[in-house]
């Protein structure tokens, strides 16, 4: 849900970032060159509107900070990786090469 308070998919990525206390440059890959795992990052062509009234009204949702969130978001999921990580980053390279 988003309300007036949504984080776009820039911001929503450094707190991941910079969590691996390691430099990183953040670069704009053409959306044909992103890897699958990646697609949701690219340009979105059309823009999101969504309310979150009618959770308020039937669940007793309410907003949150969103960069709190995010940064309990990032925190879960440097405790519970993935089983099986996959290793392979050619898709990754092969977008980076495209620069």
């Amino acid at each position: 849900m988003t309300d007036a308070r949504a984080l776009n998919i820039g911001i929503s990525i450094v707190p991941y970032t910079d969590s691996l206390e390691r430099n990183r440059e953040l670069v704009r890959v053409a959306d044909d060159q992103l890897p699958d795992d990646l697609k949701p990052t690219g340009t979105m062509s059309q823009h999101v509107a969504a309310s979150g009234k009618k959770a308020r009204r039937m669940l007793g949702w309410h907003t949150s900070d969103p960069m709190e969130t995010l940064r309990t978001a990032v925190r879960w999921h440097l405790e519970h990786p993935p089983a099986t990580a996959d290793s392979n980053f050619g898709a990754d390279d092969r977008a980076l090469a495209s620069l």
